[in-house]
């Protein structure tokens, strides 16, 4: 992958061109890649990971599971963690672990500012909920 700053077009991750700049400091527009980190591939991140590898809009940089077998064999050529402590550089991330570790994730992420999308449910309880939306 090549990493090119926000002022320069002609580096390309195969045809989209990969940024060293955060998302929140760039120009968004139609042809912005979202570099996005995916949390837990179970059912639903799997499903994410399909979706997000077939999208012109996206680059997975990195998947994060408690697994790490299954985490490279399901990733492919995307770095792999057991642990969210590692995701310096996303623009985004998206939780689809089991429902007990949402907020703990979710909190870890959003102190860092990256923005999320959590599967359903959010938190475990209203008090969680309550929280996170004070992050």
């Amino acid at each position: 992958m090549t990493v090119i700053g926000a002022s320069q077009s002609g580096a390309h991750l195969g045809t989209r061109p990969v940024y060293s700049t955060p998302l929140a400091n760039r120009k968004v527009g139609i042809d912005t890649l979202i570099k996005l980190a995916l949390v837990g591939l179970g059912s639903m991140g799997a499903n994410h990971l399909r979706v997000a590898q077939a999208s012109p809009r996206c680059a997975v940089a990195k998947v994060v599971d408690v697994n790490l077998q299954a985490a490279r064999a399901a990733a492919g050529d995307v770095e792999v963690s057991t642990t969210v402590d590692e995701l310096a550089g996303v623009d985004a991330a998206i939780i689809a672990s089991s429902t007990a570790s949402h907020f703990e994730l979710a909190s870890a992420l959003l102190r860092r500012r990256i923005p999320l999308l959590v599967e359903k449910p959010l938190a475990t309880t209203a008090a969680e909920v309550a929280a996170l939306v004070q992050l």
